[in-house]
This record gives C-alpha cells, structure tokens and sequence, in this order.
C-alpha cells in the first residue's frame, strides 16, 4: 500500500474474529434482491442502492485482521507470493505446493487470463475444488 507521502508499507493477514463467513452475494439472493449474482451483479446493486451498503455489509459477521509487515504478501506455505503466480485453493481439495494451470477470464475486467500457479495460499472464503484467489501483486502494478 502506498500512502500519500509515496511512503510503501506492507500489511499481512493477522488473524480473524472467528465467525462464520457468509458472501454477501448469497444474502441478495434469499432476499429477493437478486436473481443471478456475479461480482458485476453486486456491484451493480450498491451503485443503485447506496443507502443500503450498510446493511448488505453487515450481514458478514466475519472480520479479519491486519498487521504491519516488512515483508510483501506472505502465503500459508511461508513464502513470499508472486504476482501472478500464487493461488490460493481450499487444501481439501487442491494440496499447497501443487502447480495448476488456470484459464479463466478476471473478475475485474474480463480479460483472459491463462497461466501456470503455484498452489500457495488458502483463505477462509475458498471452498471447494473449483474456487481460487490470484494474487495479482500491489496496487502500484494495477491500481
């Protein structure tokens, strides 16, 4: 992250409060205010209700920490992650250290991204052998 006085820092996963994490995207859906969700879909609802985001928000009882770093983004292996080559995978279902060869088009743009990962991270929201997060790198390299 850079701050405004050009100063870089790096902040790391710190732990969560332990609640169960619950896609806000599925609450639109049980609600009725959404019949298909997508990233685009969600977006989309917040820009039409805006005096709702609150509420969309707090159906998540799940928050997760940070904590200041001296180094990048640290994976669940322990190593630094690469841009564009860390995954983060459910373990059940993908073992860390395994390679993947990922072709999927990017949630923010739709651009296609095919690539060889490295199988390095988790994260409390992916569950199930076809779910992912790529690590992209920092905002100065996409922001």
């Amino acid at each position: 992250m850079q701050l405004p006085d050009g100063k870089i820092i790096h902040v790391g996963y710190a732990g969560n409060n332990g609640h169960d994490y619950v896609p806000v995207g599925r609450v639109l859906r049980q609600e009725g205010e959404l019949d298909e969700v997508s990233m685009q879909s969600i977006r989309d609802w917040l820009h039409i209700n805006p005096d709702r985001r609150q509420w969309l928000m707090n159906q998540n009882p799940r928050y997760i920490f940070f904590d200041f770093t001296d180094e990048g983004a640290i994976t669940a292996q322990g190593v630094p992650a690469t841009s564009e080559h860390t995954l983060a995978v459910d373990p059940k279902y993908v073992p860390l250290g395994m390679l993947v060869w990922l072709d999927t088009r990017l949630t923010a743009n739709g651009q296609r991204f095919q690539r060889l990962m490295v199988a390095q991270d988790t994260g409390s929201a992916i569950k199930g052998p076809a779910r992912g997060d790529i690590y992209m790198g920092s905002e100065q390299q996409y922001g």
